[in-house]
């Protein structure tokens, strides 16, 4: 199997209800990648130093708060708030 035939493979079955699907363009033969930051930079601030974090906990009474768990430490604190 060729790389483009299993990441079609790793896309299908990565929904357990069939609605993800890889769209590939010119015969078949590749895709088209979106640039992810781009779109998602006008609607979300960014979080510098997110990539240390592994936990996280979003409440619903304080929804612009985002607190980052340490679950060894058992703390949390707040990484943004407005």
């Amino acid at each position: 199997m060729d790389c483009v035939n299993h990441i079609v493979e790793v896309v299908k079955k990565s929904s357990t209800t069939g609605l993800n699907k890889a769209q590939r363009y010119d015969n078949g033969k590749g895709f088209q990648y979106l640039d992810l930051n781009s779109v998602l930079g006008i609607f979300f601030k960014k979080l510098s130093g997110l990539q240390k974090y592994q936990h996280f906990l979003f409440e619903a009474q304080l929804i612009l708060m985002v607190f980052v768990l340490n679950l060894i430490l058992k703390t949390q604190a707040a990484i943004f708030s407005p």
